[in-house]
């Protein structure tokens, strides 16, 4: 934990400290930190073969979701538009697809053998042997290296990245929508951050208002997410 708060201290040139954490399940580790003027979030997933995913095409609040689903952890997923209320990008759940791709966003795509990775293409995906897709925005760690180049703008979201074993995944969910309390990262920041655990690959999913995170039907965020989401994610693990 100490080595955790130094890291992230050093990536963002401030005091980082961890404010809570647990153990929400056998396999799933949660972790919250904050520092001046901000507070964000790391879910540590060890993928096994018994580990059980969902997207549910469904328009939820995460908060509903999480609890039809009876998921240990559950974020927002997928970038929609409004006028009409539909998901922008891919989504597939055992082999069906559920909202088709786009080109210039990336996804991230589990197989049939519980493997998670990152893909720039949304295209490039292999319907077959999907068990699960979840388009989000851009990659921004591809390699264990910062990828693509981007505005620097703050803001809340959330994002995933995958171990370079592909056996672990980690959600870093940054607070921004009470300024008061956490006032958001930069692409850059963000990248810093997750780097500092070793990531090798990592996405940008919704975030601003739509940023939500869920463990064991709790809200963690200091605030709570009314917005609906088209698409969500949640994993399913032994409580």
């Amino acid at each position: 934990k100490k080595i955790l708060e130094e890291k992230f201290s050093l990536a963002l040139d401030k005091e980082i400290s961890l404010k809570k954490d647990f153990k929400p399940s056998n396999n799933i580790y949660y972790m919250k930190f904050s520092g001046k003027d901000l507070i964000f979030h790391l879910v540590a997933i060890q993928i096994t073969p018994n580990t059980m995913f969902s997207i549910l095409h469904e328009n939820t609040t995460l908060e509903e979701f999480s609890n039809i689903n009876k998921a240990t952890v559950a974020i927002n997923g997928s970038p929609f538009q409004k006028k009409p209320f539909k998901n922008v990008g891919i989504a597939i759940e055992n082999s069906l697809l559920l909202s088709p791709g786009v080109s210039n966003y990336s996804a991230l795509v589990i197989n049939y053998e519980n493997q998670p990775k990152i893909v720039q293409n949304q295209f490039d995906i292999n319907l077959e042997n999907t068990k699960i897709a979840l388009g989000g925005f851009y990659t921004i760690i591809k390699d264990g290296k910062h990828f693509g180049s981007f505005i620097d703008n703050k803001d809340s979201r959330t994002v995933i990245g995958i171990s370079s074993q592909n056996n672990m995944m980690y959600f870093l969910v940054v607070e921004g929508e009470f300024f008061s309390k956490s006032k958001r990262l930069s692409y850059k920041e963000w990248g810093d951050l997750i780097l500092a655990i070793n990531v090798e690959n990592a996405l940008q999913m919704d975030g601003g208002g739509s940023t939500s995170l869920y463990i064991t039907n709790n809200n963690m965020l200091s605030y709570k997410t009314l917005r609906k989401s088209v698409i969500n994610f949640a994993i399913i693990d032994e409580w």
